[in-house]
């Protein structure tokens, strides 16, 4: 008999099944999820609300008033901004045939399960790129006007101006990351910025004078996979999927591009600077399947069936002062 849909959101498995799969998705998602590392990390609110709210302090001022003796002065006053961002659902699913599931030799639903925990990694990253990418902190590599203008790099000295735009700004170097999977764990760091690069720019960082590949950390730990080295007090994590604005800048001399320069989006970033959902926990991601054998009106011989999934998600830049978008090119 096919699962009654009304009471077992997960289609025709157990919850125990489906326990097992949202586990393997969970950890197989977080190579994949790298914008994510810098987010501050938030839980998916239980029977409450479709927002992640989120409160910040406003910071006090300097109290440069002399006390007076025998007068009590004003007491200062606690206030807080509250940022409020909404939660949406996501979700895509595979078709499998009886077919695909009777006759092929390796793991079906394994497979589909890896490659949709990926697809749901994919589009939380996708998400956070859409708000990062459109920071109003913009500064382009040799100091042009505009992206149509730029033609050099990614440098040390683009990355100390960045650097000193945050501490200008009092951005907060990381201290602490919080990791996902089926767990949140927080595990302490040296104090640094993060630069959230293309996989392109690979050897510019690697040119910087000072850099420091994960290799050589000794007692320094990365913090992602994908973490490349360190300059002074940058991480710089890369990306694939950190996609550039093809042929948007100027002549193409010997950058990467087609008629014109490809532009590439560097992101420096302190901490709380975005916040995202966590994609860990229970209830975030859940897994939906349909199996094949089950005869229905639009399918009568139950030759088709399902694998799917299903992830709430919300993000939001929360200071854009925090966050330096360094627009620059890639030499081919």
């Amino acid at each position: 008999m096919p699962a009654d849909y009304t009471t077992n959101q997960y289609g025709d498995i157990t919850g125990t099944v489906a326990a097992t799969l949202e586990k393997q998705a969970l950890k197989h998602a977080q190579p994949h999820l790298v914008l994510s590392t810098g987010a501050k990390k938030m839980s998916l609110p239980k029977n409450d609300t479709k927002v992640l709210r989120c409160r910040r302090p406003i910071p006090f001022v300097a109290a440069t008033t002399a006390l007076t003796e025998g007068i009590v002065p004003n007491a200062t006053e606690l206030r807080y901004d509250q940022i409020d961002i909404p939660i949406l659902q996501y979700g895509a699913y595979v078709t499998v045939t009886d077919q695909l599931v009777d006759l092929h030799t390796t793991p079906v639903l394994g497979d589909i399960n890896k490659l949709n925990a990926e697809q749901a990694a994919k589009t939380k990253e996708a998400l956070l790129w859409g708000q990062l990418r459109a920071t109003t902190n913009v500064q382009y590599a040799n100091g042009v006007a505009g992206v149509s203008s730029v033609t050099q790099p990614l440098t040390l000295d683009e990355q100390r101006k960045a650097v000193r735009t945050l501490h200008r700004n009092k951005a907060m170097k990381f201290t602490s990351i919080v990791q996902g999977g089926v767990k949140e764990n927080t595990f302490p760091i040296e104090a640094a910025f993060i630069c959230f690069a293309h996989t392109d720019a690979e050897a510019a960082i690697r040119a910087m004078d000072g850099f420091v590949p994960v290799a050589r950390y000794g007692s320094m730990k990365p913090i992602h996979a994908m973490e490349l080295g360190s300059v002074d007090n940058v991480r710089y994590i890369l990306s694939a999927d950190l996609y550039p604005q093809l042929a948007a800048g100027g002549a193409l001399g010997a950058n990467i591009g087609s008629g014109s320069t490809d532009v590439y989006t560097s992101i420096f970033v302190g901490t709380e600077a975005y916040a995202c959902m966590n994609l860990a926990g229970k209830g975030v991601y859940t897994p939906v399947v349909r199996s094949v054998g089950n005869p229905t009106d639009s399918d009568p011989l139950g030759q088709t069936g399902s694998v799917g999934w299903k992830m709430y998600s919300g993000e939001l830049v929360l200071n854009t002062d925090w966050i330096v978008a360094v627009k620059h090119s890639v030499v081919a």
